[in-house]
C-alpha cells in the first residue's frame, strides 16, 4: 500500500468514526427529551423543548426543568463516566473485561458513604455524602500507590486493586452488620442499589465538576491509548510513558467514579 493510499484510507475510517460519533450523540439527544416526557405526567418532546427553553405553561417548566431535568443530567454524566472509565481500563490493561471496579475506587467510595451514614453524621439525602465518597476514592488511589509503588507493573496494580476492592467491600458489610440500628440498614441497603430519586441542581453541582474533571483527565491521553494497542514496550518507544498514564487513569477514573457515587 502506497503512502496515498494509506492516507486515504485513514481518512475515510476517521469520516466514518466522526459520522458514528455524531449519530450517536444524535441518538442520545433524542433519548434524553423523550425521558425528560417520561413520569406521572407524561409531556410530549415538543412541550419538553418549550419546557426547556421557557415556553409552555407554568407546570410543564416545572416539571421538566425543576424536577426531571437536574436526574436527566445526571443519568447522562454517570453513565458517560462509567462507560470513559471502562474504556480507559480496558485500553490500559488490554482487556475487554476490565472495569472501574478493578482498582477498589468505586468500593472504597462506597465504604466511606456507608460509614459516614452509619455513624449518623449523615443521611442519604445529605450533600456531605459524595464529598465523602470522593475523599474515599482518592484514599484507595493512595493506598494504591503506597502498596503496588509508582512504577510498579500491571499485574502488581491488578492484585493491589483487587486487595483494597475486597477489603472496602468487606468493610462495607462489617458497617452494616455492628450497626445496632436495623433503620440504619435498610437505608443503607437501599443507599447501595442506587437512585436518582429528589435529586436537585445542588446535588448536579455537588457532583459534575468532579465527573467533567475526571473525564478530561481521561480524554486527555486518547492518544497514548491508541499508541498503547501496539504493547508497552512499543508505546515506551514511541514516547509514552507508561508509568504516568497508569496514574492518570487510576486518579481520573477515582474522581469521576468518587463523583458519580
Amino acid at each position: 500500500m502506497s503512502v496515498q493510499e494509506f492516507a486515504l484510507a485513514a481518512e475515510v475510517a476517521a469520516r466514518r468514526r466522526w459520522g458514528a460519533t455524531a449519530a450517536l450523540l444524535a441518538l442520545v439527544a433524542l433519548l434524553l427529551v423523550i425521558s425528560l416526557g417520561i413520569g406521572p405526567v407524561r409531556l410530549s418532546p415538543l412541550a419538553v423543548i418549550e419546557a426547556l427553553f421557557g415556553g409552555g405553561s407554568d407546570v410543564a417548566q416545572v416539571i421538566v426543568r425543576e424536577i426531571r431535568l437536574p436526574r436527566t443530567i445526571l443519568a447522562f454524566a454517570i453513565g458517560g463516566i462509567l462507560g470513559l472509565s471502562g474504556a480507559a481500563l480496558q485500553g490500559l490493561l488490554r482487556n475487554p473485561l476490565a472495569s472501574p471496579s478493578l482498582f477498589g475506587a468505586p468500593q472504597s467510595a462506597a465504604f466511606g458513604a456507608v460509614l459516614v451514614i452509619a455513624l449518623g453524621l449523615a443521611d442519604v439525602r445529605s450533600y456531605a455524602l459524595p464529598v465523602v465518597a470522593i475523599i474515599a476514592a482518592f484514599g484507595s488511589v493512595f493506598a494504591l500507590l503506597a502498596i503496588a509503588g509508582r512504577n510498579a507493573g500491571l499485574l502488581i496494580l491488578i492484585l493491589a486493586g483487587l486487595a483494597i476492592s475486597s477489603f472496602a467491600g468487606a468493610a462495607t458489610a462489617l458497617v452494616m452488620n455492628l450497626s445496632s440500628n436495623p433503620f440504619v440498614v435498610l437505608e443503607i441497603a437501599f443507599w447501595l442499589l442506587g437512585s436518582l430519586e429528589d435529586r436537585s441542581f445542588q446535588h448536579v453541582a455537588l457532583a459534575l465538576p468532579f465527573i467533567v474533571a475526571g473525564a478530561a483527565i481521561l480524554l486527555s491521553q486518547a492518544n497514548a491509548f491508541r499508541t498503547l494497542t501496539l504493547g508497552e514496550e512499543a508505546a515506551q518507544s514511541l514516547g509514552v510513558d507508561v508509568a504516568r498514564l497508569r496514574l492518570l487513569v487510576i486518579t481520573g477514573v477515582a474522581l469521576g467514579v468518587g463523583g458519580a457515587v
